[in-house]
């Protein structure tokens, strides 16, 4: 039996001891946490650090679980664009559902970055790229979750897997699931077909 793969998307070294809590609450639940550093990653050797793990979100994962904190982190060499940023992208493009944090300190700070992109923000934001990538998520997703500590995601991501699977089972309930496109011409079956 698969369990539900989510995807933990955010920098890795100053987020380690945040990611090593969720991983841990994660697998608790039930579900498969799926995170770059461990050895359960899957790797294509014939893949670059980056597709590897756009392959992964695309293939493996069943939700996004994208954590922005105040750091850039590694930097695609063909796009100039954040590792988590291209994981984020490539959730997107194959329409996977994604749950966003942004460490609040750092999204109080984003006004103050809207009014002059020239301000310095260090310590907290160590590269004015990662306010701008969060414009972008806000712009695309409309709801991000602020969070001071790791009990804050780990709490909202309870709540928001229960709305979800309790949402899919409303509408399974009123028979409203959305067929995908390339099944939409097969005939309805029923149970009596199989008996």
């Amino acid at each position: 039996m698969h369990r539900l793969s989510l995807f933990v998307s955010s920098t890795c070294y100053d987020l380690k001891s945040l990611r090593e809590h969720l991983r841990s609450e994660i697998e608790s639940w039930g579900h498969d946490p799926v995170l770059s550093e461990y050895p359960s990653f899957p790797v294509s050797p014939e893949l670059s650090t980056v597709e590897n793990c756009k392959r992964v979100v695309r293939e493996r994962a069943d939700l996004l679980v994208l954590i922005v904190g105040g750091k850039r982190g590694s930097l695609d060499p063909l796009t100039k664009k954040s590792v988590v940023n291209s994981e984020y992208q490539e959730a997107r493009l194959t329409g996977l559902d994604c749950i966003v944090f942004v460490d609040k300190q750092v999204l109080d700070l984003l006004p103050i970055y809207q009014k002059n992109k020239e301000v310095d923000l260090a310590p907290t934001v160590d590269n004015p790229a990662v306010f701008s990538f969060i414009e972008q998520i806000v712009k695309d997703t409309k709801w991000v979750f602020p969070f001071t500590r790791t009990e804050d995601i780990l709490t909202t991501l309870r709540i928001q897997l229960s709305t979800r699977f309790r949402d899919l089972l409303a509408r399974s309930r009123k028979n409203r699931l959305v067929v995908p496109s390339a099944f939409a011409t097969e005939p309805s079956v029923t149970s009596s077909t199989y008996l």
